[in-house]
């Protein structure tokens, strides 16, 4: 576990800016994975020895990131079409590299769930995502737990081609697209954790110049209309609230 610990925060060393970025996702699916053991649905199946595996493996998520050049891996600008579709493959990448693992650890359950977390992390719940297209429960739980934290973890941390973005936002954000990118039940249990959640990732992040963000407006650096990449779904129907003011999810992918 320890030497592919080790592995992970190698792939996180090459960017310098995702900085702890594998310590907060992993906080925060041990956060939403604790919660979401209450629903009568999963406490059959999520229970301390799921929720310390999702933890462990949940820093494999981008492991298969050690594949992808560093022309394309940390461009700071707007990646390609051909450039994306080489970025996509950090998943089955990943997968392919821990299911080696596991071919030599069968019964090792973490490593299992890392095969899972690192191929569909990019699923989405409406079908939309990768590698697969997997759709709604088709994803493993894991997976769709992972999304929701890493989602998070981007939309707040600063990137080359966007600014932080406060945490009241990133809520607005995530919960808009419930139905769409996440599964409903997970982000629910975000909400219920949300203030929790904002104390630890303020407490975790070390970009001294993050907390202006939150008196200034965040710069609109999403694709244009059919640029490839262009998220452009409609927010949520909630009339009255921050739900249609938020502006599509700003990932990895926004790079496009």
């Amino acid at each position: 576990m320890e030497a592919i610990f080790v592995i992970a925060k190698l792939v996180e060393s090459r960017d310098s800016e995702t900085g702890r970025h594998i310590d907060r996702v992993q906080t925060v699916c041990r956060l939403l994975a604790t919660g979401l053991s209450e629903n009568p649905r999963y406490k059959g199946g999520i229970d301390s020895n799921w929720i310390r595996n999702i933890f462990y493996a949940s820093p494999l998520h981008d492991i298969g990131k050690l594949a992808i050049p560093d022309h394309i891996l940390l461009k700071g600008g707007r990646l390609t079409a051909e450039e994306f579709a080489i970025m996509k493959t950090h998943t089955t990448q990943g997968a392919r590299t821990l299911a080696a693992v596991h071919d030599r650890y069968p019964d090792d359950e973490f490593i299992d769930m890392g095969v899972r977390i690192a191929r569909s992390h990019h699923e989405r719940w409406d079908g939309g995502g990768y590698p697969d297209g997997l759709k709604g429960e088709q994803i493993p739980l894991c997976a769709r737990i992972l999304a929701v934290a890493d989602a998070y973890d981007a939309i707040r941390s600063r990137r080359t081609y966007k600014p932080p973005i406060p945490h009241e936002e990133a809520c607005a954000i995530i919960l808009r697209d419930s139905l769409k990118h996440f599964d409903p039940e997970i982000t629910a249990v975000f909400t219920e954790v949300a203030h929790t959640i904002r104390d630890m990732w303020d407490g975790m992040y070390t970009d001294v110049g993050f907390r202006d963000c939150c008196t200034t407006p965040p710069v609109d650096v999403r694709p244009s209309p059919g640029e490839p990449g262009a998220r452009l779904e409609q927010p949520l129907e909630v009339h009255g609230s921050a739900f249609m003011k938020a502006p599509p999810i700003v990932t990895e992918d926004a790079k496009l």
